[in-house]
Order: structure tokens, then C-alpha cells, then sequence
């Protein structure tokens, strides 16, 4: 066991600016903990939009780890993160590291494909324009500009419908309670049914889903375990949702719940669906067109039988309902009729 430091003040000050979300790990590392301290904070830097990268390396630094080590012993998950806020840091030798290891990668996510030019750009800096160029072929070969086609996830035909406030009794809601929602797998806390849609009332929802009642809208309200996909069930009444499965380590769900914030009540409000004759601006909820993730526009499968899924719609921050929700991008919602499951994706811009 490492016998616990002394922390440098520079590195007390670095910490005190970007606490852990918990006190009792922030104690630790105070007392001289720093592999905790390194480990917990690059876990929190993949929540908190890269603002724990800084301490990461400052402790890793501490250490007395080269930062080539510091970047190789992360987990995989978390380079796309590391990379993004390395290039907008100026750390471009980190982001490099962290590509790099992305691109090596079985599948590299779809999402770093913004990164091949300051990626391409370090290289050539650093190594001169035959390994920028080298770079560059590594990243097309991997991610080429011309994706190959794919089978594309179902969606509501037509267009793209806002969901908005209605003066008058209508068939969809905002809030409410009318599906019995699960205990959220991380915090503990009730879900949340953010909207519900009377999937009767929409021809093309209800040939997607026969024998659903409601579409709802959901998720959970006090923490951030919508930063992972969760599946889940619909009983055969339409009355009861029960979680299937969240695509998250133990570990993830803890650092999810740490940033818990009880949400307010949801009393049920009148909304209906406006068809949105041009792009909305920014996030709102929708109904229809087409997925916004460019994973999500892959064939999404169903976790129970494994077939692709149908696009429903998407959550974001409401526009003009009471109580005010502020969320991060679209939470993209698909469904497979077959097995009555819902599956709510990570946010997308």
C-alpha cells in the first residue's frame, strides 16, 4: 500500500477550485490518497465537461507519472472526453495520446469524427506534414468522411412535431402521473414521465406500437444517469414501467447519483404536437423525423430481441412549461413494438 503524500499547496489550490462531488473521497485525497484522487476525478471529468482533467494530471503529476502514462492507463470510455478538452486546453500531446487510442479502438465512436482536423493539425506540428498526412489516413481509414451506408433506424413518417402547451383538455401531457415509474438505478429517486402521448391518437405512432396506450417521455429528474443508455419495459396495460437494463458500471451509476438534485413535482398539463416547419433553433421536445445522435441514426436494437428499434422522438429542455426543466441536448427515444421496450439514448447537441 502507498503510504499517503503530502499535498504540494498548488495542487490543494488546483483541488479546493474543482472539489470531488464527494466529500468523503475529497477528505481521502486530502489525507494523501492520490491514486483514489486520480481515479475519481478522471471519472468525474467525463460528467463534468472536462473541468477535472486539469486536477487529473495535476495529481498523476504529483505522482510522478510521465503524462503518456497518465493518458494510457485511462479507461477507453473515457479518451473522447480527455481529447476534446486536451485540443481546447492546448494540450494537444495529450489529445494526440488520446485519438490515438480511440483509433486503435474495434469501433471508434462516431462522435470524434470533428476531431480529425486538430487532431491531423498536432500531429503535423509535432511531427511534420509526412506523419500529419499519416494522421490523416489513419483517421479516414477508421472514420471516412464518406460513411458506408447503413440500415437506418425507423422513425415516425413524415415530419417533425414540436410538443407544446395547450390551452384545452388534449390527449398527450406534460408531467402526470400516469404510468407507475421504477426507483432511478443510480440516485434512487422516482423517474420522471416528462410527457406522455396517447399513442391512439396518432396514426403513425399507433402503427409502430399497437397495443401501446402511452408513449411517455422519460427519464430521471434529480441525477445524471442520462449520461448512459437505459432500456426499459412497458407491462401489457400500459400502466407500469420497469427498468431493464442502464449501460453503466456500479461505479459510473455512484458518480451520476453524487450530482443529485432533487427536482421538482410534474402536475399534469396540457400539451399537444405543432408540426415544426423548420429546424428548431435549439433543443426542444419532438416528435418524429429523424434521430440526432450519429450513432443513433444506426440501427438501434431492441435489448430483449435484438431487433432494430423504431425512432419516437426526443427529450430536451420544454419550452414554455411550468415547472422549467434544463437538460443537455436530445435524449433520443426509441421503442420496439414487439417487446414493448423503450430505450432512451445519451444526450446529442
Amino acid at each position: 500500500t502507498m503510504k499517503p503524500a503530502k499535498l504540494s499547496p498548488d495542487l490543494q489550490a488546483i483541488i479546493k477550485r474543482t472539489p470531488l462531488a464527494s466529500r468523503a473521497e475529497a477528505d481521502k485525497l486530502l489525507r494523501g490518497d492520490l491514486e483514489l484522487g486520480a481515479e475519481q476525478y478522471a471519472r468525474q471529468a467525463v460528467f463534468d465537461g472536462g473541468a477535472s482533467w486539469k486536477v487529473y494530471f495535476a495529481i498523476e503529476a504529483e505522482i510522478g507519472r510521465p503524462f503518456e502514462e497518465s493518458v494510457h492507463r485511462l479507461p477507453e470510455a473515457s479518451c473522447e472526453s480527455l481529447a476534446r478538452w486536451a485540443f481546447s486546453e492546448g494540450r494537444d500531446d495529450v489529445g494526440v495520446i488520446a485519438v490515438d487510442r480511440l483509433l486503435e479502438a474495434e469501433e471508434a465512436p462516431a462522435g470524434i469524427r470533428e476531431l480529425a482536423d486538430p487532431y491531423v493539425q498536432a500531429t503535423m506540428n509535432a511531427w511534420g506534414k509526412d506523419a500529419g498526412a499519416e494522421a490523416l489516413a489513419r483517421f479516414e481509414a477508421k472514420l471516412p468522411r464518406a460513411a458506408r451506408p447503413e440500415a437506418r433506424t425507423a422513425g415516425v413518417k413524415g415530419s417533425t412535431f414540436r410538443l407544446v402547451p395547450s390551452g384545452d383538455r388534449s390527449r398527450h401531457s406534460f408531467g402526470g402521473y400516469d404510468l407507475s415509474m421504477p426507483d432511478c438505478a443510480a440516485c434512487g429517486d422516482k423517474l420522471r414521465q416528462w410527457f406522455s402521448l396517447d399513442v391512439e391518437a396518432e396514426p403513425s405512432l399507433q402503427s409502430m406500437l399497437p397495443g401501446w396506450a402511452l408513449f411517455p417521455l422519460l427519464g430521471c429528474g434529480s441525477c445524471r444517469v442520462w449520461m448512459f443508455r437505459s432500456d426499459y419495459v412497458l407491462d401489457t396495460d400500459t400502466t407500469k414501467v420497469d427498468i431493464v437494463k442502464i449501460h453503466a458500471e456500479p461505479g459510473d451509476l455512484r458518480a451520476a447519483a453524487q450530482a443529485r438534485i432533487k427536482s421538482s413535482p410534474l402536475p399534469r398539463a396540457n400539451a399537444m404536437l405543432v408540426f415544426a416547419n423548420a429546424p428548431t433553433s435549439s433543443p426542444e421536445p419532438v416528435v418524429g423525423g429523424e434521430p440526432h445522435g450519429p450513432s443513433n441514426t444506426r440501427a438501434v436494437e431492441c435489448w430483449v430481441c435484438n431487433r432494430a428499434m423504431s425512432f419516437i422522438g426526443a427529450m430536451a429542455s420544454p419550452r414554455a412549461f411550468a415547472p422549467a426543466i434544463q437538460m443537455t441536448g436530445y435524449q433520443d427515444h426509441f421503442a420496439c413494438g414487439r417487446c414493448r421496450t423503450l430505450s432512451v439514448m445519451p444526450p446529442t447537441p
